[in-house]
């Protein structure tokens, strides 16, 4: 790589993004309807448990978590988010910012990234910036 032509950064991430995905298992990654996970996780001291579901060939996912005696679980179905709260109560989100949000955070998930053609997107470079507290948790 020349400092003097720099790539153009979402060529770059795409090739970044396939090596990603060849180091990961390449087109072995291609077959598997979906994935189921679980696990601990640690946050701000508590210990608690979670796990997920996606489908891999559409845009789906839901996920449990509990810490203590409370346990949330929340999903998207490709039209709706929806969340049932520690206290039982179903939480049904259609707004435009709850479906982007559930979009994206499906996406992530499974990542989406790794299946350009089923999951088309466009991605856009905005530059460098330093990450700071507030960035990193708004």
């Amino acid at each position: 790589m020349s400092f003097a032509n720099p790539p153009n950064a979402v060529e770059e991430g795409a090739r970044l993004t396939a090596q990603m995905k060849a180091a990961s298992g390449g087109a072995a990654l291609d077959r598997p309807p979906g994935f189921h996970e679980a696990g601990t996780v640690v946050r701000d001291g508590a210990t608690g448990t979670y796990e997920i579901w996606a489908d891999l060939h559409a845009l789906r996912s839901t996920g449990t978590h509990s810490f203590g005696a409370k346990t949330g679980t929340s999903g998207f179905d490709g039209r709706r988010a929806w969340a049932v709260g520690p206290d039982g109560a179903v939480h049904v989100d259609t707004s435009p910012q709850g479906l982007a949000g559930a979009r994206l955070g499906t996406y992530l998930t499974i990542f989406g990234f790794f299946y350009p053609d089923r999951f088309p997107a466009q991605f856009e470079s905005r530059g460098r910036r330093k990450a700071t507290a507030s960035s990193t948790t708004s």
